[in-house]
């Protein structure tokens, strides 16, 4: 791939970060209007690790979903990965609802991505992102997609 060729020459002198080729692989779109489809359909994709935002609660999980409790209301967002390395996320859409999507990794796209680490708020680890870069006309190579690949407890950390 010539992008990546380029950005391979240039990234040791510029102290850049590695890339690899791939890309995002959307496997399925899900559009949810009521809170209680929006808890069974993200259980139903099976995340093993994650985060979730409710009304009332945020938290991380690495060993399958947590049981809400009542008083956290209804699950406003979430990141996930699944048990095949799916990643899932979920939002408001543009009207009212929530979108649930699923991507896998595609080692032959052909777009550049690489990985960042960010530090995981209440416990000694980090989430782990998969960034997406992709050559425009427009505006050249500009990052369109980040997807939680994982996250990294250190050992001596507790949940």
């Amino acid at each position: 791939m010539e992008l990546l060729d380029a950005y391979q020459q240039f990234r040791e002198s510029a102290k850049l970060p590695q890339m690899w080729q791939g890309a995002p692989k959307l496997e399925s779109t899900l559009t949810l209007t009521e809170p209680d489809e929006v808890w069974a359909e993200f259980e139903n994709a099976q995340p093993r690790q994650g985060w979730l935002q409710f009304q009332s609660h945020q938290q991380y999980f690495t060993d399958g979903l947590p049981t809400p409790a009542p008083d956290w209301g209804c699950l406003l967002t979430a990141e996930a990965v699944t048990g095949q390395g799916h990643s899932l996320t979920l939002r408001h859409g543009a009207g009212q609802g929530w979108i649930l999507t699923t991507h896998s990794h595609d080692e032959q796209g052909s777009e550049l991505y690489d990985e960042v680490r960010h530090r995981l708020h209440g416990a000694n680890g980090f989430l782990v992102y998969r960034r997406y870069w992709r050559d425009t006309t427009e505006r050249g190579v500009i990052q369109h997609l980040a997807l939680l690949t994982a996250i990294e407890i250190n050992a001596d950390s507790e949940e």
